[in-house]
């Protein structure tokens, strides 16, 4: 049954951004609602409260278990926008120029946010009366950080699920599950399962761009990106040379030189769904990169 354990976490006695967060298993069972109004307006209060302007809070960890359920669950409607919100709240803010990704530097501060401290920070953050000013900075910072950080190892557990959805019948789940994985470390299933996404092209280009940013043994990606120079989707040709010069840098060979300085697209657009950066954006890196 879908959500199930949900109500089985403390929700009463975990915060977001606006208080306790009781509302929030309401909130993520509307994602199912054929409603689409509904749907719209738990999206848009999870978003405003599990992550809120980028930051995420005591109760975020807990909700990611379930959206990666919701998401993974044919009967979810827009089951895209759910892999989204797994995203936000996983990952926050991040974009590509914090990848690779490394995880101990990014919440390194966590380690010394105490069960004390948390609880200290929630009573004031909702006391009308204090001020945060009254809490040391570095408190504060390390709090947010463990936030964070548990916000990310709840995510990390998923990771043969958003391989699994490389596959997908939805092109758009497929190609932010590709985005996903490029924030985690990446062993041989996952760069086998990158190498060998279906031909579907906006999940091609998603795993290119992910593949560009893995520091892993070649294991057939540098063929598997040059099989790619000659597509005749513009998305895909374009970010397996990119990917390319990512890992190869100066040593580019021509045929995806060739492809860098290929005219600019006439629309300015993201590479692929779950990139922030625009495709002409990743080109002009790509061929810094090469020198070029």
């Amino acid at each position: 049954m879908t959500l199930s354990g949900v109500d089985d976490v403390p929700w009463d006695r975990l915060h977001h951004a606006y208080g306790t967060a009781g509302d929030v298993p309401d909130l993520l069972r509307a994602l199912r609602s054929p409603n689409e109004q509904r749907r719209s307006q738990a999206h848009y209060r999870l978003r405003g409260n599990i992550y809120h302007q980028g930051t995420r809070w005591e109760a975020s960890s807990h909700a990611v278990p379930f959206l990666v359920e919701l998401a993974a669950d044919p009967g979810t409607p827009r089951r895209a926008l759910v892999v989204q919100l797994v995203r936000i709240v996983g990952l926050g803010d991040a974009r590509d120029e914090d990848l690779p990704f490394q995880a101990d530097d990014a919440f390194r501060s966590a380690k010394d946010a105490t069960d004390a401290q948390v609880a200290r920070v929630v009573a004031v953050l909702y006391d009308d009366e204090r001020d945060l000013e009254q809490i040391p900075d570095e408190i504060q910072i390390a709090v947010d950080a463990r936030w964070r950080r548990d916000c990310y190892q709840s995510a990390a557990k998923y990771l043969a699920t958003y391989r699994a959805w490389l596959a997908d019948n939805d092109a758009e789940v497929g190609a932010r599950a590709a985005e996903l994985l490029a924030w985690f470390p990446a062993d041989q299933t996952t760069v086998a399962a990158l190498v060998n996404v279906p031909s579907h092209a906006m999940i091609r280009a998603s795993a290119n761009l992910t593949l560009a940013h893995l520091r892993k043994p070649d294991q057939g990606v540098d063929s598997c990106l040059a099989a790619q120079l000659g597509s005749q989707d513009v998305s895909v040709r374009r970010t397996a040379a990119v990917a390319l010069a990512y890992r190869l840098g100066r040593s580019l060979p021509g045929a995806a030189a060739e492809v860098l300085t290929e005219p600019p697209t006439r629309k300015t657009y993201p590479a692929a769904p779950g990139w922030y950066r625009p495709l002409d954006g990743f080109v002009a890196l790509a061929r810094r990169r090469a020198g070029r």
